[in-house]
């Protein structure tokens, strides 16, 4: 979904002119328990770019977003989930709801891709997800490993809604926020980790690609990543490969003191 159409639906039933200082916090507020605080402040952005060419053109006297702050976003923040942490969520979630979170660390899915996908993007022949239209506006196409198929092939949504994590009636996704609230919330607290966020899922499956020996520009295409910068934050868990590549220069020097070593007669 664009910014302005997400826009246009928080304040769906309003002008210009009624829009208030407060309904913009609230917006704020609600925006933050659904996506990084980076795409919460693109919202803002454009919201007061709205209002400022609005004045410009006199249709309204008052920018009611100008006094609401931006988001000091921390993009550089990789919180991923242990496996001592994974063990503890699992014996206490619901069972019936264990599959969203299989899912979200074994595919890196965005919570609006997760949740609003639709069983036409589900291809057990070649084993891969279709996402019509990510975040970057293009199809995006992710790979389901053994579990993530297991996992969709047993949902009970499979032959009763045309949404792979549907609402009880099946005619609509799950509403991610109340499941996020209801249910994730209260398991995280439950369970005693801190400072996890359900976006944190998709951080768990880029670390743990990398500290397995993926490469970063693999991680990028499963992450669904523009540019290999935002995917460069995650280089750091990978120890193993950074010790072997400096290990290369031993190996260089070494092989180059043989070969040039006089021969003794």
């Amino acid at each position: 979904m664009s910014l302005a159409v997400r826009l246009r639906r928080e304040f769906s039933g309003k002008t210009l002119q009624e829009i208030t200082t407060q309904d913009v916090e609230r917006l704020k507020g609600k925006l933050k328990a659904e996506m990084a605080l980076a795409t919460v402040n693109l919202h803002l952005a454009l919201l007061k770019h709205v209002y400022t060419k609005a004045m410009e053109w006199g249709k309204v006297e008052k920018n009611p977003a100008k006094s609401v702050k931006f988001f000091r976003a921390n993009n550089a923040r990789v919180r991923y989930l242990t496996e001592e942490e994974e063990g503890l969520l699992k014996a206490l979630c619901p069972l019936e709801h264990w599959d969203k979170v299989v899912v979200a660390l074994h595919t890196g899915m965005r919570r609006g891709e997760q949740f609003k996908l639709q069983w036409t993007g589900v291809n057990f022949y070649t084993g891969v997800l279709t996402i019509p239209r990510s975040k970057h506006g293009e199809a995006r196409h992710i790979p389901m490993n053994d579990q993530v198929v297991a996992v969709l092939r047993n949902l009970p949504s499979r032959l009763k809604s045309p949404y792979v994590f549907a609402s009880l009636s099946g005619k609509t996704p799950l509403n991610a926020n109340n499941f996020i609230n209801r249910v994730w919330k209260p398991l995280l607290q439950k369970v005693g980790i801190a400072d996890f966020h359900w976006h944190d899922c998709r951080h768990t499956f880029a670390s743990r690609l990398v500290m397995a020996g993926v490469d970063l520009r693999t991680v990028q295409e499963l992450m669904g990543h523009k540019t290999i910068t935002m995917t460069l934050r995650y280089a750091h868990l990978s120890p193993t490969h950074q010790r072997e590549a400096v290990q290369r220069l031993i190996q260089k020097s070494t092989a180059t003191k043989t070969a040039t070593r006089p021969k003794v007669a």
